[in-house]
Formats: structure tokens, C-alpha cells, sequence
């Protein structure tokens, strides 16, 4: 009895500690710098990378909505508008969707010396952000 009793605490820790962690993306999330990897790309090549993901993200801003709707101030050339979002803390990843459809990206949220990083998956684009005190 008393180890089923330990097994249900230690769920409901774990349940906690992943709320906990999930409430933390909540807010306003500044872009500091952007950094776009792909090594061999000729001129022209590095240009529309500049053009698709280093403008549009310069000083952009997350706002993760505790009601789980969510804003973006980058404007991406082709992206819908997003509209809600939700996150994965094991796999530490958001999933930002359009309104009643699939998503229309995924973010890896990595953490290193204290500063967060936003990894656009499936492109070579790695934000340096910071959550910003309203």
C-alpha cells in the first residue's frame, strides 16, 4: 500500500514540475539576434536567407497567452496567421498552429549559460530570445 502511495506522489510531482515548466513560455519573448546556419551557400543563397528569416525576425516579439492564443510581430512572406499554441515539455518543444488547422511551426526550446534559444524546426534559423518583464 504504502509504495502505491509513493508511485501516485511521485505522478503528481512530475505532473507538477511539467506545468510549472509549461507556464514559463507564457508571456512576451523578445528577439535579440538571429543566427542562420548553412555553411557552403553561395551570395545569393545567404541573401534570401536573409531575406526569409533575419529581417522578418530582427527585435520580433512571442506573446505566449496564458488562454494559449498567441501573437507574432514578424511577418513572414506565405505564413498564416497564427493563432494558438501549446507546448511539450519533455520534448520542450511549441507547436504554434492557425486557427483550427495544423501547425505552422515548431519551436525547440533549448537553454544554455542562462540564455534561451527558439530553433525554428525545419529551417537553419536559431533565435536568441529573452522573456520580457511587462
Amino acid at each position: 500500500m504504502h509504495i502505491k502511495n509513493l508511485i501516485i506522489i511521485l505522478v503528481l510531482i512530475t505532473s507538477l514540475k511539467l506545468d510549472q515548466q509549461g507556464e514559463d513560455i507564457t508571456g512576451k519573448w523578445a528577439v535579440d539576434a538571429i543566427d542562420v546556419k548553412m555553411p557552403g551557400l553561395n551570395s545569393k543563397e545567404k541573401e534570401a536567407l536573409k531575406q526569409q528569416f533575419v529581417q522578418p525576425f530582427t527585435n520580433a516579439v512571442f506573446d505566449f497567452k496564458p488562454d494559449h492564443h498567441v501573437t507574432l510581430s514578424a511577418h513572414l512572406r506565405g505564413m498564416p496567421k497564427p493563432d494558438s499554441w501549446e507546448y511539450d515539455a519533455v520534448k520542450r518543444l511549441i507547436t504554434i498552429r492557425e486557427q483550427s488547422k495544423g501547425a505552422i511551426m515548431k519551436i525547440h526550446v533549448t537553454e544554455e549559460r542562462g540564455v534561451t534559444f527558439f530553433s525554428l524546426a525545419e529551417t537553419p534559423a536559431i533565435l536568441k530570445v529573452h522573456k520580457k518583464l511587462d
